[in-house]
């Protein structure tokens, strides 16, 4: 099998981080693997359990039959490989380790199929390891897709780090192909899945999300009126009224 992209994208990530647990988001620069954007990939961490394809290439969704952003990678594994697949995937987010996995899609009725996947952590713009760059390589017919693959092996390097991780940065210029906006979770409404699953986590993550917006944005109107009385009309931060809304409905006799 022809492993140059995950070398380079490998090669690229270690000497990106320069010592420490990995880069930071805003230091990847696609151009600088452009010979292996086809096979790679950006994970995104949600939440617990709730894992989702934020970016991927051509490859990929070809492998699939579809567009992936937003869905969990997990559905390229079948059923018996999943738990052990997260168990890995989850140690990558943290940048304890990173991991390589050796895979073989073997569906009645399909060609066989074989693949390697490397995941990479990523530190995210806020200062948490909640991203990963990842790459898939396959060999052999695709047939028809969607693919699912056995795990034939799986293993999780642990990361030796010289340096601290980098300072948080809130704000970064945007990088193409790297920053694109949030997507939101493959959501199915929860309903049940071919493979027996239960899609819709991902909407519980989103309303959590937003919740926690309206409050951080409610707290922060209170501060200000607490520390700008003459500003604000209540306590509870609305501001006084200075202008009286008048509805012309045109009846003028």
């Amino acid at each position: 099998m022809d492993h140059r992209a995950i070398r380079r994208l490998f090669d690229y990530w270690e000497e990106l981080r320069a010592g420490r647990p990995a880069p930071a988001r805003s230091e990847i620069d696609p151009a600088a693997f452009e010979e292996a954007l086809e096979h790679a990939f950006l994970l995104e961490a949600a939440g617990p359990g709730n894992i989702r394809f934020r970016l991927a290439g051509l490859g990929l969704c070809t492998l699939m039959g579809m567009e992936v952003r937003g869905m969990t990678p997990l559905a390229l594994f079948t059923l018996a490989a999943r738990l052990r697949v997260e168990a890995l995937m989850n140690r990558v987010f943290g940048a304890e380790a990173f991991v390589d996995l050796e895979m073989l899609a073997g569906e009645d009725g399909k060609p066989p199929l074989r693949g390697r996947m490397i995941l990479l952590p990523i530190q995210s713009d806020g200062g948490v390891f909640d991203r990963a760059l990842g790459c898939l390589v396959t060999h052999g017919e695709i047939g028809q897709p969607p693919r699912r693959f056995s795990l034939e092996k799986g293993r999780a390097m642990r990361i030796i780090a010289r340096q601290p991780p980098a300072p948080p940065r809130w704000k970064s210029a945007p990088i193409a192909g790297f920053a694109a906006p949030a997507v939101p979770a493959f959501d199915m409404g929860g309903a049940a899945m071919a493979d027996g699953s239960v899609a819709g986590a991902g909407r519980a993550a989103e309303e959590l999300r937003l919740a926690r917006l309206r409050a951080e944005a409610l707290a922060l109107t209170r501060r200000r009126a607490t520390s700008r009385p003459h500003d604000w009309g209540r306590a509870g931060g609305a501001p006084a009224p200075h202008l009286r809304l008048v509805v012309d409905n045109g009846n003028r006799g």
